[in-house]
């Protein structure tokens, strides 16, 4: 009998139950979505919500599989797109690993000024308000001094 096992790494193995052990590949791709969702939403408490989209087509899955284990990178950083590996195995054996990229949506409440400013201008409180942004990736980019 096959058993299918998704992990979101090798700490912590999520077992489905016996009755979910005939899953098709988008039912296994949708789940591992969610627990990428839930590893990024704990390793960055700050954001408002985090948002997983499949990117591509769906990945094939052999029927033989035994297990599919998600591989998720140690480091979680929220980049725009993130790769995660689904590794098949038989036997207790790899037999394949495959990519699966996501698009990342991370949102954050973070100030935005309300009208334009001249070069220079004296900045007021009522010049900025908070407004819910999507902000996944910008961690990324180096600001000029």
């Amino acid at each position: 009998m096959s058993r299918l096992i998704l992990a979101m790494s090798l700490l912590m193995p999520a077992v489905l139950p016996a009755d979910m052990l005939r899953l098709d590949g988008k039912t296994i791709v949708h789940r591992a979505s969610e627990q990428l969702a839930e590893q990024l939403r704990a390793a960055h408490p700050g954001y408002s919500r985090i948002e997983v989209t499949l990117v591509g087509a769906m990945p094939r899955l052999p029927v033989s599989a035994n297990e599919v284990v998600t591989r998720v990178p140690s480091e979680l950083r929220l980049r725009n797109r993130v790769c995660i590996w689904l590794d098949v195995r038989q036997h207790a054996r790899v037999t394949k690993s495959i990519p699966v990229w996501f698009e990342v949506r991370a949102y954050k409440s973070i100030p935005v000024t309300v009208r334009a400013l001249r070069p220079k201008e004296a900045l007021q409180e009522s010049d900025v308000m908070l407004q819910e942004r999507e902000v996944a990736g910008l961690q990324d980019i180096q600001l000029d001094a």
